[in-house]
């Protein structure tokens, strides 16, 4: 008669869910495959949502991967005036 034993060397981590929220605007498409693997490592983005200024041309890049890793866009117009009340970059 066998007696189950725990499994030796085996490590149990808490993963939890998380939320990724991106700002379209400071963050580059190019990087998120690589991100989304790094989150995987501490638990399961069940929410994924991406703001920024989805009519602005900036944000082509971002249109390409939203469908791909399930990513929710949430629109965000820019208010920002052009001339003396823009702010210095």
């Amino acid at each position: 008669h066998s007696r189950s034993r725990p499994l030796k060397n085996v490590k149990l981590f808490l993963r939890g869910y998380l939320a990724v929220l991106i700002d379209a605007d400071n963050a580059q498409a190019a990087v998120i495959e690589g991100l989304l693997a790094d989150i995987a490592r501490f638990g399961e983005a069940t929410v994924k949502r991406i703001y920024g200024d989805f009519t602005a041309p900036t944000s082509a890049s971002w249109k390409k991967v939203l469908q791909k890793y399930a990513i929710k866009p949430v629109q965000q117009f820019a208010y920002i005036r052009s001339g003396k009340w823009r702010p210095q970059q």
